[in-house]
């Protein structure tokens, strides 16, 4: 999304970064990012868009993507909060940007909606070949004649698996059983090892980066 802002040229954009759980236990989070660039000397540099949105008012604070010393930066001067430029949006502008941000959040409402439906992929599955299965079934006794169906009342050995299948799913809703294999405690431990390394690792790098735009 392009901009001119204060006689500038901006490329505005969001991106997001996935974080997911070592454990599989919570759904995978989205971190956003609000960058850009600016154009100045002729050329792109990259930049950093802060918001604030209150009272029908949209300010736009950007920083600079690099370093700068002496308060100077890529992208021109810095004052002394670390910004080149602070700019009120108004009209149709704001009206796009806020646009811009609904769209890119029904965007990842749809990526939590596939993950969540990620978690019960397998499930789909079997529903769907149980559903096939049914469809064949009535399929074959709609333009057989019932040959299907008369088979399973003539034979006994049949009868008793839809018996036994029946009341298995009937117990398993009261008391739900599983031939999954179970973790060793060992994995467990090894598991919560690689999440708090990187817990660790994730606020280390937070840590640099303060210091960094510092």
């Amino acid at each position: 999304m392009r901009l001119k802002l204060n006689g500038k040229k901006y490329r505005y954009r969001q991106e997001y970064y996935k974080i997911e759980d070592e454990l599989k236990v919570k759904l995978p989070s989205y971190s956003i990012s609000y960058s850009g660039k600016g154009f100045y000397n002729g050329k792109w540099h990259p930049c950093i868009f802060h918001f604030i949105d209150s009272s029908g008012k949209m300010k736009i604070f950007i920083s600079p993507g690099g370093v700068f010393k002496e308060g100077m930066s890529d992208l021109g001067k810095v004052d002394s909060q670390g910004f080149v430029d602070k700019i009120e949006i108004k009209g149709f502008r704001r009206f796009l940007i806020l646009f811009y941000d609904f769209l890119f959040q029904k965007k990842l409402q749809i990526l939590g909606i596939i993950d969540r439906a990620s978690l019960i992929r397998k499930n789909l599955r079997y529903i769907s070949i149980a559903l096939i299965g049914s469809i064949i079934y009535y399929l074959i006794n709609h333009f057989l004649d019932g040959f299907l169906q008369d088979l399973i009342n003539k034979s006994n050995l049949v009868q008793s698996i839809i018996v036994f299948l029946s009341l298995s799913s009937i117990v398993n809703i009261f008391h739900p059983f599983t031939f999954r294999k179970e973790l060793k405690i060992e994995e467990v431990d090894e598991l919560i090892t690689k999440k708090i390394q990187k817990a660790e690792k994730e606020a280390k790098r937070k840590e640099a980066n303060k210091k960094y735009y510092r």
